[in-house]
């Protein structure tokens, strides 16, 4: 499905709610007052997620605050009023878009339907993209320092802007199923333009006064609360081994990996406990942010009764247990 934004939506709603006589693009600072300032740059567009591993591939209602940070050229932050849209592949937002204070917004993702099944190789099930924008221009290097795209300025290639959207399989490119925010209502993903697109065109061929369409985005992992544990233990995805049985007074160093039935980790928020009987453990293991491998070293006792229990507890207190020995 393509987006068609258009530009009197983005000149009114977008740019900032300016007061009769004001310009269009506020009266944040810049170093030359005779040209625009504050509208957002894309170099300066940026998204926070207050939690990216959500327990919500089973569990409903689970809730992230999503946060745009929105700044001009200059490193200022735009005027208050100016309007943040929001786009996700799964779960819900709260509302379509929000608005900035203090140069910066939040909305709430929730966790429900739809949850992404994903046949792709950049991405596993469960894993939702969330795409930001709003109007704004992009970012150019100003040589000459008089806030101006115009003769010796530098337009970085990287800089040249895409249509954006929806980037629903994280492959940094434009496929089938992606959903386009169309700026300019051709229906079709437009490649950038080689050229500088905003207000502070001064540079003829070289630049166009066009608004473009900043954005920014990320993936948020709708995890689920159990770990997958197939049969047997040391095959995939638990991959359990170990260095040696039990045995009185022996050492066992084992290892055995964690992630869900979509093979995403755990939710954060995630307890692990390791529980041997008769044996200590020299330094007990922790739940990972950031990887899915254990290890853990037992010294076994000398009763001759030996047995491992490896437990995770989600937020919501669903739990997971296997026992190898």
């Amino acid at each position: 499905m393509n987006t068609k934004l258009t530009l009197i939506l983005l000149t009114t709603s977008l740019f900032f709610g300016c007061s009769s006589g004001d310009s269009p693009f506020g009266t944040g600072a810049n170093l030359n007052p005779g040209v625009p300032a504050a509208i957002p740059d894309q170099n300066s567009f940026s998204i926070a997620f207050s939690e990216l591993r959500p327990e919500a591939w089973s569990l409903e209602g689970n809730t992230v605050d999503i946060t745009i940070r929105v700044a001009d050229r200059n490193n200022f932050a735009v005027p208050d009023g100016t309007v943040v849209n929001f786009k996700t592949t799964g779960g819900a937002l709260e509302k379509s878009g929000c608005t900035v204070t203090n140069g910066a917004c939040t909305v709430k993702w929730i966790g429900q339907d739809p949850r992404p099944t994903n046949a792709a190789a950049f991405i596993n099930d469960g894993q939702a993209y969330i795409l930001a924008y709003t109007s704004g221009e992009e970012s150019f290097i100003d040589t000459n320092g008089d806030d101006l795209f115009d003769a010796g300025d530098t337009f970085p290639g990287a800089n040249d802007l895409t249509d954006a959207y929806v980037d629903a399989d994280n492959s940094g490119t434009f496929n089938l199923g992606d959903e386009l925010v169309d700026l300019n209502g051709n229906g079709t993903y437009d490649a950038g333009d080689g050229l500088y697109n905003g207000p502070r065109c001064q540079n003829g061929a070289a630049c166009t006064p066009t608004p473009v369409i900043v954005r920014t985005g990320g993936l948020l992992t709708m995890s689920g609360s159990y770990f997958a544990a197939g049969t047997p233990l040391t095959a995939a995805p638990f991959l359990f081994t170990s260095t040696a049985a039990p045995s009185s007074g022996g050492t066992s160093n084992i290892t055995f990996s964690l992630v869900d039935v979509n093979g995403n980790l755990l939710p954060t928020g995630t307890t692990l406990s390791v529980t041997p009987i008769d044996g200590t453990i020299a330094t007990a293991p922790t739940f990972k942010d950031n990887s899915s491998s254990y290890s853990v070293s037992i010294l076994w006792g000398t009763s001759n009764a030996y047995g491992l229990t490896i437990t995770t507890t989600a937020p919501s207190g669903r739990t997971t247990t296997v026992t190898p020995y």
